[in-house]
């Protein structure tokens, strides 16, 4: 396909990114109803459906969906694209502070002293920032971060022009019997005064409502429509809150449409369903222009008053969703103009962070507005990245696929295919990121640690049985390496090929948060295949994770999860990691630990913490953290780059939490630094020579086995399940074939499939190692050495002293 370049032309972002080219080109003006759609194995997919109306080359819905993920998760090898920070772009949107009074206060001597204090304290926080602004045209100095006002047009000025331009625009909306006295009171000061309710009828016979042409007399420019106390307390329908829109903008004033889901609503995963319902019966009829220059407030309703708590990174995956909507129903320069307002229990203490988010553009307050003190801190929010504090992105779901504990996400450039593992219910997945499903979920019937990539096109499978060569194209199980420490309660956890090619595998073990143990090891599966895990590490640990390497190979990392500590080693793939210094430590209040990591490009780290609902970037320099992803969800496990240029970062998770996206695959577009493509095991010319021959002997037919009676009852379980029909190797193997090649006896060729003996190999340089003339306890800590061969202490990293 053919892509005509513009000057203006930027890629997409998956969390935030505007103005994409290849969706200017592609899109048409028809009718677009977003839903999502569900496949027979629970894998679920954002989609959209196109119809009606539009003018050009139409597309089925496959072809479009295709072209949206493409354009999202994969641009094009052969575009220039200009990636923006979500803070850039951001600025095409005015924010707007609104308070919501409701049913308060009971008097209006109370609503004369509050309206007077707002208004003082938005003219005094004017005038500050009209100083401030001069004295930095004439080269003068400023506050850093303070710019309530600022001498800009702003997009939305519907409402008569009341109020001057500003950065942050301030709306209050009195009870009904409030309105005429609170007008003259902030009069000049650039609040905007709003209406919590109108009557879409012009007049008459209607006890207790109020028209627009009255709010109108009365200095009215915003009107709240939608409210979920009017839709809950009043049974207002959507075709009722689409009249009161419409007779609004008849009327010259901007309607604050609210939309939101209830607690039963949110806890049935329906978020998406229900605001694309109430979007589209509010706004059917309503032109472009007319939902540009509107607002609309999303209100999670089961985060208010329930003690029940809607994170940024929640609300910002809402708002994102409620644009992205805007976008296909009218179009993407709508979308990028549309304010969209947060109203969730807004405190001063949460709404830094919250306008942080990419797509919030302010907030609905309520109770906070009723507070003057409470209602400024709000308005005079930070704007912008606190000095000292690291930038943010927002991940969004790309894949609903309701794992139970997503792990081991690995992009083959070759294949452009994601695989990844759900870990306690032993399934691989693959993905290419434009289906709208997984072209493959495969069962194996027993926990499925990791996996990696071959060079010939195969995958390692970590199982706890063992490690297996499986072929991705034929879906089948083709050797068993080795065995994985026999005798131990452990299984394979983290794994990673190195940059020489050699296989890294740490284990995990199944008790550790019963008896803290630290009974696992450190292996390396040597890029010759010799089946022979060599055990690399010369101390055990409890769970092995964030194991990657440095863009050259020479740094590995490495974590102990429960210790919540990354160490950075040298690197040597002939001997393994050496000199072990600790890289990051997690800060007290950071919740969670570090799983899953991954290096880019330059050198910097990248960690999943499981259990904060983020995942960060450690720059390779400072050892400080200087960008953020987060996620609406808990426990984020583990990451990687993907996508042609390896910009897309993508992230498993697990099912924690009472969310049906927990569990899904996150993404997220990098504006300056992506990855690396992923090493591929065994480029040793062993295995590109003989490879593993498909139903025949292989390289190993002569390898010598002493449990041959046991290698026929696994074989026999095998054979029995294929005699059955059933698509599994054995009982621990389910959901691949095993390729066996029968004599005329119907016996198996006892060739086909080994189950080597267990023989670990001991680091050398680390066994050799003498006992005499080292310290028996740390210098430090004081703990003891594990044994004479150990170079760091276990507990806290020391080197041992000689």
């Amino acid at each position: 396909m053919t892509t005509t370049t513009t000057t203006s032309s930027v890629s997409v972002l998956s969390n935030n990114l505007l103005l994409a080219r290849q969706q200017q080109q592609r899109r048409r003006n028809g009718v677009i109803i977003t839903r999502r759609r569900k496949c027979n194995s629970g894998v679920r997919i954002q989609s959209a459906l196109f119809s009606g109306g539009g003018q050009g080359l139409k597309k089925t819905p496959e072809q479009k969906n295709k072209l949206k993920r493409l354009e999202k998760l994969n641009p094009g090898n052969n575009e220039q694209e200009e990636e923006f920070w979500p803070e850039d772009l951001k600025q095409l949107r005015t924010p707007i502070m609104a308070g919501n009074w409701k049913c308060n206060p009971k008097t209006l001597e109370e609503a004369r002293t509050l309206a007077s204090l707002v208004a003082a304290n938005t003219a005094e926080d004017r005038r500050d920032a009209d100083f401030f602004n001069n004295n930095n045209e004439r080269g003068g100095g400023g506050r850093s971060g303070f710019n309530l006002f600022n001498k800009r047009n702003s997009n939305n000025n519907r409402g008569g022009g009341r109020g001057d331009n500003k950065n942050v625009e301030v709306l209050i909306c009195p009870p009904a019997a409030f309105l005429s006295e609170v007008s003259q009171l902030i009069e000049g000061s650039g609040v905007y005064l709003g209406a919590q309710n109108v009557t879409f009828e012009n007049g008459g016979a209607f006890t207790g409502e109020m028209s627009c042409t009255m709010a109108d007399s009365l200095g009215v420019t915003h009107v709240i429509i939608g409210h979920s106390e009017r839709r809950s307390l009043y049974y207002e329908t959507d075709e009722d809150i689409n009249k009161k829109i419409k007779k609004v903008i008849e009327n010259d004033m901007t309607p604050v449409f609210c939309v939101g889901e209830t607690k039963e609503e949110y806890e049935r995963g329906d978020v998406y369903d229900v605001l694309s319902w109430q979007l589209a019966g509010g706004l059917d009829g309503v032109s472009a222009k007319d939902v540009e220059n509107m607002i609309i407030a999303y209100e999670p309703v089961w985060a208010i008053g329930t003690g029940l708590t809607a994170t940024p990174a929640i609300a910002q995956s809402v708002h994102k969703l409620i644009r992205n909507w805007i976008a296909e129903k009218y179009s993407k320069s709508v979308a990028d103009r549309v304010r969209i307002q947060y109203g969730g229990s807004v405190k001063p203490d949460s709404v830094d962070e919250l306008m942080q988010c990419p797509d919030i553009d302010g907030c609905l307050v309520g109770g906070a507005s009723l507070s003057s003190d409470d209602f400024a801190r709000i308005c005079s929010f930070h704007q912008g990245t606190k000095p000292g504090t690291p930038r943010v992105l927002y991940a969004e779901e790309c894949l609903e696929t309701q794992m139970e504990l997503g792990e081991s996400p690995v992009w083959s450039q070759k294949d452009q295919k994601l695989y990844w593992v759900d870990a306690p219910r032993g399934t691989l997945y693959s993905w290419d990121l434009l289906e709208e499903f997984p072209d493959m979920k495969e069962s194996f019937g027993e926990t499925l640690g990791c996996c990696a990539l071959m060079s010939n096109g195969d995958l390692i499978l970590g199982l706890a049985s063992g490690l297996y060569q499986f072929d991705p194209r034929s879906k089948t199980v083709k050797t068993r390496l080795t065995d994985f420490e026999p005798g131990l309660n452990t299984r394979p956890n983290d794994g990673r090929v190195d940059r020489s090619g050699n296989f890294i595998i740490g284990s995990y073990n199944n008790d550790h948060r019963v008896d803290a143990s630290a009974i696992g090891g450190l292996w390396r599966l040597d890029a010759n295949n010799n089946r022979q895990l060599e055990e690399v590490l010369d101390y055990k640990h409890r769970c092995s994770n964030c194991i990657c390497f440095s863009p050259d190979g020479r740094k590995m990392y490495f974590t102990d999860t429960p210790r919540r500590e990354v160490f950075e080693f040298d690197y040597d793939p002939n001997r393994g990691p050496l000199n072990r210094r600790l890289f990051y430590s997690l800060p007290s209040d950071m919740a969670g630990g570090p799983d899953g990591a991954q290096v880019d490009a330059v050198g910097n780290l990248w960690i999943a913490i499981s259990g904060a609902g983020k995942c960060i970037r450690v720059d390779k320099n400072t050892n400080m953290v200087d960008l953020e992803v987060r996620l609406p969800v808990s426990s984020p496990t583990s990451l990687t780059f993907c996508g042609n240029d390896c910009k897309t970062l993508v992230i498993t998770t697990r099912k924690k939490e009472n969310r049906k996206d927990a569990g899904s695959l996150f993404s997220v577009r990098i504006p300056d630094i992506g990855g690396l493509p992923e090493p591929e095991y065994g480029s040793s010319p062993i295995i590109d020579r003989l490879g593993f021959q498909r139903g025949g002997r292989n390289e190993y037919s002569n390898y010598s086995n002493n449990n041959n009676n046991n290698q026929d009852a696994f074989m026999s379980n095998v054979n029995g399940y294929a005699a059955n029909g059933i698509n599994n190797v054995g009982s621990k193997l389910n959901g691949v074939n095993v390729e066996r090649r029968f004599n005329a006896n119907n016996t198996a060729n006892q060739h086909e499939l080994h189950e080597p003996e267990f023989v670990p190999r001991i680091n050398t340089a680390t066994a050799a190692r003498s006992s005499v003339g080292v310290a028996k306890f740390c210098e430090r800590c004081g703990c003891q050495f594990s044994s004479a061969a150990s170079n760091f202490c276990s507990q806290c990293g020391t080197p041992r002293a000689s």
